[in-house]
């Protein structure tokens, strides 16, 4: 099983994050918890797409030029992918919070798609992966911390 030199690299942003999480759970705050699973998905694009060039690229020296064309469009559709699932993730919380429950299926959706990634990366890949399965806990948490009753008559 290949080690990446994420595989190898300390745990404190995983627990740094399970700790801020915790945190902001117990003061009830869920807005934080949420602005910074929004910040992590999709603002955390622009950082995935930064190390394409500043990473990856110098490392695939020898690659056939096709390849590397290829490499370089997957590489920035998960960027543009992350990006996209943190406006839908604010979409839904903005629904969430006027008690459409339904939306509740997104950061469910995406939540188990990183849960999912997370646990293969971190499998395969090295402990850093592992952070997905983190980013999916805040996801549901969030989520579920936003639900509402759907409005009655009368109420």
């Amino acid at each position: 099983m290949p080690t990446s030199r994420h595989g190898s690299s300390r745990s404190t942003p995983r627990s740094r994050v399970l700790r801020t999480a915790a945190a902001e759970l117990s003061r009830g705050r869920p807005g934080r918890l949420r602005t910074k699973a929004v910040r992590e998905s999709g603002v955390g694009a622009f950082g995935h797409a930064h190390q394409w060039s500043a990473h990856v690229l110098p490392l695939l020296g020898g690659v056939d030029a096709r390849t590397l064309e290829l490499l370089k469009l997957v590489w920035f559709w998960v960027s543009g992918a992350m990006f996209t699932f943190g406006v839908l993730l604010v979409w839904a919380w903005s629904r969430l919070r006027r008690g459409k429950t339904q939306s509740a299926v997104l950061p469910a959706v995406i939540g188990a798609f990183y849960c999912a990634e997370g646990l293969y990366g971190g499998l395969y890949l090295g402990k850093f992966f592992l952070l997905f399965v983190v980013q999916a806990v805040l996801l549901w948490v969030t989520a579920w911390l936003l639900r509402k009753p759907p409005l009655t008559p009368g109420a």
